[in-house]
């Protein structure tokens, strides 16, 4: 249950906006709404603390904790080469959502590990052949560029020959105590395409 000064804060907030639409017809009321919306969004963000029911408003992201794990996508070609899985190869998908199918793909039953595997392997070859050939200009539009975190390029993919398996990768990383640089990072294999 949310406090006191918070559940007014949220109430506050919708009947000042009811109010602003309310007399939208005058421009100081117009201006007024724009501002408190602006102003809520903005400060919100800045400091970063969760309100109730605004849980998801940040404008950066969370600070991590001093450790952190997660899951990561690999490609193995025919020569045992591995790739990290670019999530361009599946769009409209982002890396934050590929780690979670990656953290699930051990735990599913193996018929559905494969049918997943199937299409990952085959999309990232479609994706290769793409990208060694020379992606649309369009294609770099769908997300921002800073979303990426990594993108694979025609230099990387050029000595790779066809994806034949998928590996998944625990990766378990310690920070400084400020959070700014990896002091650890540790990568074990906990799943592989039969």
């Amino acid at each position: 249950m949310p406090n006191v000064p918070v559940a007014s804060l949220f109430v506050g907030f919708f009947l000042l906006m009811g109010v602003a639409i309310a007399a939208s017809h005058r421009p100081q009321a117009r201006g007024f709404g724009l501002a408190l919306l602006t102003t809520l969004i903005f400060v919100h963000g800045l400091v970063g603390r969760t309100t109730w029911p605004f849980f998801s408003w940040h404008l950066y992201a969370f600070r991590a904790g001093p450790e952190v794990s997660f899951a990561e996508l690999r490609l193995v070609d025919e020569a045992g080469r591995e790739l990290r899985y670019d999530p361009r190869a599946i769009p409209p998908s982002l890396p934050t959502p590929l780690r979670r199918l990656a953290g699930r793909l051990p735990e599913l039953p193996a018929p559905a590990q494969r049918e997943i595997s199937d299409f990952l392997v085959g999309r990232a070859e479609t994706f290769r052949s793409q990208l060694r050939s020379g992606l649309p200009w369009w294609r770099w539009l769908r997300f921002p560029p800073h979303q990426w975190g990594w993108a694979w390029s025609s230099e990387a993919v050029a000595p790779t020959q066809g994806f034949q398996r998928l590996r998944v990768y625990r990766n378990d990383v310690r920070f400084d105590p400020q959070g700014r640089h990896i002091m650890e990072r540790r990568s074990r294999l906990v799943w592989e395409t039969p």
